[in-house]
């Protein structure tokens, strides 16, 4: 997976859940594996596992969310 949009600074700010985490229902997330990238509210059910790589919305400031998202950089 690549992040061309973010330095190296920019994507120590991205928190990718580990394998096994459980999402919290109700909150927002963006899967870095989809194309595009859209983002989601978790329902209970979903877990973390290696064909994905959730990133949620509340750990991530808002303008590096928006060029996650395919945003212009602001």
């Amino acid at each position: 997976m690549k992040l061309p949009e973010l330095d190296d600074d920019e994507l120590k700010q991205v928190p990718v859940l580990a394998a096994g985490a459980r999402l919290h229902q109700g909150g927002t997330y963006l899967d870095l594996m989809d194309d595009p990238r859209d983002e989601f509210t978790a329902t209970g059910n979903i877990v973390a596992d290696g064909d994905h790589a959730y990133v949620p919305k509340a750990r991530v400031p808002y303008e590096i969310w928006n060029r996650l998202r395919g945003e212009a950089k602001p």
